[in-house]
């Protein structure tokens, strides 16, 4: 086993820092209401297939980066551990299992959805973890490894979770990123292409842009946070479709995650408690947000983020409100934005249920502020992890 693949996952979010986020913070009296497997697939309709997942526990901080604190109202955590899953090797479509590991599909879609989605004449890599056991914990981050080979330069235009509703695996589901490249050595600033939260939906990207991968090995990573507080036990099969084109598109796409993870704290019994945080891209040239995707935990109210110019209010680029951890989805906007120009992400939090601090972290009773937005052209902001 790789040694580096031991480090603990809720470094991914918490190691991070997320530039620019140092927000103001502050709450309101009652009565106010303010409103987001690794191995090869045949990247051109055929080929080999693996899965691997390691595992690593993020429920009170023991081993996690500066910044994590532990939830009173949460749960011990145990000291990360490292598994691997079954190798599955799959020929063509869906091929047979030649090593004892599980088949997976490389070719066709789940959906059942127009076959000119998200692109006529668009191609589809099935990504499936393996018979991954979930972890009997509350709060677990999981890397499942996977690498699919290109024949050609590509574009990516469309992402589709596939979970089956049957599986006790499913409502453990906490929230997904998917990253181009393997995450644990870093993917740097646009290596995250996409999320998933509960309510997710299927996302195409608009048709002047795509995310660009290949030709060769492209490797992907898929971090899952599992939320188990029952310690369930369930095995994993679930996964994605990632939709492509052969025919490049004018503009290179990518997704960016900026806010907080780590660093703020909720104060208890406070129904409009406010973070702001002014987020301050550092491009090179204008860019095109197309999407954005708004995240918090359990005490989330409300979820948006401003577009100011030169301290002017110009409009929202999106908004989630009501705040419902099972309606998020990936909101379609269509704002550009200008180098000088910030984004000023709002989170109002109802922390009227709760007897103590909520802190930030990577725990599912801790809280986040963040807006994932999907922007062309592709280039660094100095604001995303």
């Amino acid at each position: 086993m790789d040694p580096r693949r031991t480090a603990p996952l809720a470094a991914l979010f918490l190691g991070l820092g997320l530039a620019g986020c140092a927000g103001n913070s502050r709450g309101s009296e009652p009565g106010g209401k303010l409103s987001g497997g690794g191995g090869e697939l045949s990247g051109a309709g055929g080929g080999e297939s693996e899965t691997s997942s390691d595992v690593g526990s993020a429920e009170d901080g023991q081993g996690l980066e500066e910044g994590a604190s532990h939830d009173p109202g949460g749960s011990e955590t145990n000291p990360p551990v490292t598994t691997t899953s079954s190798a599955a090797e799959t020929a063509s479509s869906v091929g047979t299992d030649d090593d004892g590991g599980v088949p997976n599909t490389t070719t066709g879609s789940d959906s059942g959805a127009d076959p000119d989605w998200p692109s006529p004449g668009a191609e589809v890599w099935e990504l499936r973890v393996a018979d991954f056991p979930v972890p009997l914990l509350e709060t677990t981050y999981v890397p499942h490894f996977f690498s699919v080979v290109a024949d050609g330069p590509v574009h990516i235009v469309g992402f589709e979770a596939a979970l089956d509703p049957e599986s006790p695996a499913t409502p453990l589901h906490h929230h997904w990123r998917l990253f181009q490249g393997d995450a644990l050595v870093g993917t740097g600033e646009t290596g995250l292409i996409w999320g998933w939260a509960p309510g997710g939906q299927p996302f195409a990207l608009p048709e002047q842009a795509g995310i660009p991968v290949g030709p060769g090995k492209v490797d992907f990573t898929l971090e899952v946070h599992y939320n188990n507080p029952l310690s369930q036990s369930a095995v994993d099969q679930n996964g994605l479709n990632i939709y492509y084109v052969r025919d490049l598109r004018q503009y290179d796409a990518v997704m960016c995650m900026a806010g907080a993870v780590g660093g703020h704290i909720v104060p208890p019994g406070i129904p409009n408690h406010e973070l702001v945080l002014p987020l301050a891209p550092s491009m090179l040239q204008p860019i095109t947000v197309f999407g954005v995707w708004h995240h918090a935990h359990d005490i989330g109210k409300a979820l948006w983020t401003n577009h100011l110019r030169g301290g002017q209010f110009l409009g929202e680029i999106g908004r989630h409100d009501p705040y419902e951890f099972e309606g998020q989805h990936i909101e379609d906007v269509w704002v550009d934005v200008m180098p000088g120009d910030v984004m000023e992400l709002h989170c109002i939090y109802d922390s009227t249920s709760r007897t103590g601090p909520t802190p930030f972290g990577a725990a599912t009773r801790e809280e986040m502020c963040l807006n994932l937005f999907m922007f062309y052209p592709a280039q660094a902001l100095g604001i995303c992890s």
